[in-house]
């Protein structure tokens, strides 16, 4: 009988603490099924991702478009990588994503109200007085020039 003090000991700190959170109003600690395995087959949220994962204007400013489309996307994002594009460009996709590089910079768009205007209705847009061309990497210079001459030649879907 010596070995069931202890046992009985637990029990009751265990039931007081739960009474105490009743009486204070707050519900008790929800229970957690022991070991339960993590289910094997769920794919990573999206806010598991790194951002560059679900924003192609962010990804752009961070990697080589080129090194993209060779296995890089996948290499960053894993889970089941379509590669990137994950899908066709657009013409219009191809021009929001090299203007939406310069947004993101903080270009303001002075001489082009119309893109000044689809930006500002973004959260993110922050608008530079200070923008300086010189500013932009040469990475994010080759990819918008990229993105530029993929419009030009019509390399996307219209």
């Amino acid at each position: 009988m010596p070995r069931r003090r202890p046992l009985i000991a637990a029990a009751a700190v265990v039931l007081g603490t739960f009474t105490l959170a009743c009486a204070a109003g707050e519900p008790p600690p929800p229970t957690v099924a022991p070991a339960t395995p993590p289910d094997p087959v769920a794919e990573p949220s999206a806010a598991a991702l790194p951002a560059v994962c679900t924003d192609d204007c962010l990804l752009l400013l961070e990697q080589d478009a080129r090194d993209l489309m060779k296995g890089s996307y996948c290499d960053t994002c894993g889970g089941d990588c379509p590669g990137w594009p994950r899908e066709p460009l657009g013409c219009d996709e191809v021009d929001y994503l090299r203007n939406c590089m310069y947004a993101r910079l903080g270009y303001t768009f002075d001489k082009a109200e119309e893109w000044r205007e689809v930006f500002d209705k973004e959260d993110w847009y922050q608008p530079r007085d200070d923008f300086r061309w010189g500013d932009v990497s040469p990475l994010q210079v080759r990819n918008a020039n990229w993105l530029k001459k993929k419009r030009e030649r019509r390399d996307c879907v219209r």
